[in-house]
């Protein structure tokens, strides 16, 4: 091998143990922050959750503002809206299921 092949390599060699060096120190710094970035990183998913579900966001925070405010007063609300949620979900479920027994049909008659 050539003298500039060997200081190439050789420096090439250096530069990896220098960057491996520099990626283990820059983990043992990062490592403190992790708990902050956690959070950091749940406050930017209940953003894109608010932007994406303004109005769901509106009234969750509307529900929460009451059970906080007037917790026993809430007890009545909160099952009528489970009760809603029930419904609304078993509803799905059968427009879903009706939906899948009538695309058979669809597709003979095409």
């Amino acid at each position: 091998m050539s003298a500039r092949l060997k200081t190439i390599a050789r420096r090439r060699e250096l530069l990896v143990a220098r960057a491996a060096f520099q990626r283990e120190e820059f983990a043992m710094h990062t490592e403190e922050l992790r708990p902050m970035l956690a959070i950091g990183s749940a406050v930017m998913r209940i953003g894109q959750v608010v932007r994406g579900h303004p109005v769901w966001s509106a009234v969750t925070a509307v529900v929460l503002w009451q059970v906080l405010k007037r917790p026993l007063r809430s007890f009545p609300w909160l099952a009528r809206g489970l009760t809603l949620l029930t419904v609304i979900q078993r509803v799905r479920a059968l427009r879903s299921v009706s939906r899948r027994l009538r695309a058979p049909e669809q597709t003979q008659a095409g």
